[in-house]
């Protein structure tokens, strides 16, 4: 027999985001700009009886409603989870770049900055301050990374901050 309940069937992280046909024609609506379930349906580029047939099964049609949030440009995160706050690897955002930001974005250029910032000073043993991530981040700014490639310039900056930790600890 068929389950005709679309209910993911993985781990308890997964079943955290369930939500039922409802749920989901309320938080579609909001988007949509209407209540009505014909209207919502041509939003997301379906035909009219779509809604009929979802209610029928009694199923959330997941897969719809996902590439319909992604053609519009609607963060999954926020239709699924609206009240979590869901971590973003910073490897997936320099590594997959969005359509949005493209390489020579600069929103892009200061994540970059501040997570190369952060593993340098991992690296040299430093505290994370907030004032040498922003200094290290002006510096990568300037060059897009290319005068913090310099050894010379890494020894310097590293003598530089550990003088500063000498002096705030002494």
């Amino acid at each position: 027999m068929k389950n005709k309940q679309n209910k993911p069937q993985l781990t308890s992280e997964i079943k955290s985001v369930y939500i039922d046909l409802d749920q989901a024609m309320e938080r579609l609506a909001l988007l949509a700009g209407t209540q009505r379930p014909t209207e919502i349906m041509r939003w997301m580029g379906l035909g009219s009886s779509t809604y009929t047939n979802w209610k029928r099964n009694n199923s959330v049609p997941y897969r719809t409603i996902v590439c319909t949030l992604l053609d519009k440009g609607i963060s999954l995160d926020a239709f699924f989870s609206p009240k979590s706050r869901l971590k973003v690897p910073d490897e997936l955002v320099l590594a997959e770049r969005s359509t949005h930001y493209d390489e020579e974005s600069y929103q892009d250029d200061i994540i970059r900055a501040a997570i190369e910032s952060k593993k340098f000073l991992e690296r040299a043993g430093l505290p994370e301050k907030e004032l040498y991530i922003k200094f290290l981040v002006d510096i990568w700014m300037l060059s897009r990374g290319e005068i913090l490639a310099d050894h010379g310039v890494q020894n310097a900056l590293v003598e530089h901050f550990n003088r500063l930790e000498a002096s705030a600890a002494g």
